[in-house]
């Protein structure tokens, strides 16, 4: 039996692409797996409020509101509320592939001593995959095009057992801001904790839309 997964997108002041982020992940949830929505917006457009009322109440996602803004603490308070195996971190401004939940579980599943796994990402500035990549930290490009362990993860795109998640701590809400390189901190811990590197998925590819709003503003 496949192991559950809790997605959770912390999201701060996106409107209509926050609903077209959830519409495109809900075919991909197995039993047992949930979205959780962490929302830091004080006041969403109506249009916005309106679906992501519907989604809750037929129990696509579960909606949890926080009024201060933090990408680190919301990811905590999302992995902290999960009831699935498995944690899995999106952006609120993505177009998924078909196969983002099927691709990070099966990493995971494949080897239960895998402490995480973290996907491509296409930003605006990549028509496809690269080839080639500087380094395996903090020079790597997510939009490579084959596996390989990283120290480093994209925090937008990257999963892991929810009791492992917890043993290390979490994310370090001491990052504030834009938050720059709270994910590669995370990974050294994990390194640090597990003695394992993250496993860079290619097949969990997700297009990353970089839209207003969001944890830049």
């Amino acid at each position: 039996m496949p192991a559950s997964i809790s997605v959770i997108l912390p999201t701060y002041r996106r409107e209509r692409v926050l609903v077209e982020t959830l519409r495109a992940l809900e075919p991909q949830l197995f039993p047992g797996d949930e979205i959780l929505v962490i929302d830091q917006t004080p006041r969403h457009e109506p249009e916005t409020e309106a679906a992501l009322c519907q989604m809750a109440s037929r129990g696509t996602i579960r909606w949890h509101r926080k009024t201060k803004p933090s990408q680190t603490e919301a990811m905590n308070v999302g992995a902290r509320l999960a009831k699935g195996a498995l944690l899995l971190f999106l952006d609120d401004d993505i177009t998924p592939s078909e196969g983002l939940l099927t691709a990070h579980r099966r990493a995971l599943m494949d080897d239960p001593t895998l402490p995480a796994s973290t996907g491509q990402v296409f930003q605006p500035w990549n028509p496809g995959p690269v080839e080639r990549v500087i380094d395996y930290g903090l020079g790597f490009d997510f939009a490579f095009d084959r596996p390989c362990e990283l120290l480093s993860l994209m925090a937008g795109n990257f999963a892991m057992p929810r009791d492992l998640y917890l043993a290390v701590g979490g994310m370090d809400e001491n990052f504030q801001g834009n938050n720059y390189r709270n994910d590669a901190e995370m990974a050294h811990r994990i390194f640090r904790g597990t003695g394992r590197k993250v496993l860079f998925v290619p097949g969990a590819t997700l297009r990353h839309l970089l839209a207003g709003g969001g944890n830049r503003a």
